[in-house]
């Protein structure tokens, strides 16, 4: 099976290319580049932590994502090989076949929205 990667930074970035600061940082760059940035993790929409805030959690700390939202971001972890027990029914493995492909596909999605944060 072929699963597709998206260059997040060229297709969803409002900001792809963030402005640099030179010399030493005033309040107005270093505002400017946390506007920029947090735009940029919104940018790509996600269903985690309720879906409103898109990936903001990436660049948030817990206690600031929480302020902004009450439903928890909980980063999904790489959910490993898909095993399937013998005497499994066709409908239940589809089923987890299905919900294999889904967490490999959110775990995917959160590791390339972050790879094009860096």
């Amino acid at each position: 099976m072929s699963i597709s990667t998206s260059n997040y930074r060229e297709i969803y970035f409002l900001k792809p290319d963030l402005s640099p600061i030179i010399g030493k940082s005033t309040f107005e760059p270093l505002y400017q580049l946390i506007v920029d940035l947090q735009a940029n993790v919104e940018s790509a929409h996600s269903n985690l932590g309720g879906g409103a805030h898109s990936h903001l959690a990436l660049i948030a700390m817990p206690t600031q994502y929480a302020i902004n939202s009450i439903t928890r971001y909980v980063r999904p972890t790489h959910p490993g090989a898909l095993t399937i027990p013998v005497g499994t029914t066709r409908l239940a493995t589809e089923e987890m076949e299905r919900n294999h492909t889904e967490a490999l596909h959110v775990f995917r999605e959160v590791r390339g929205v972050e790879q094009a944060f860096i």
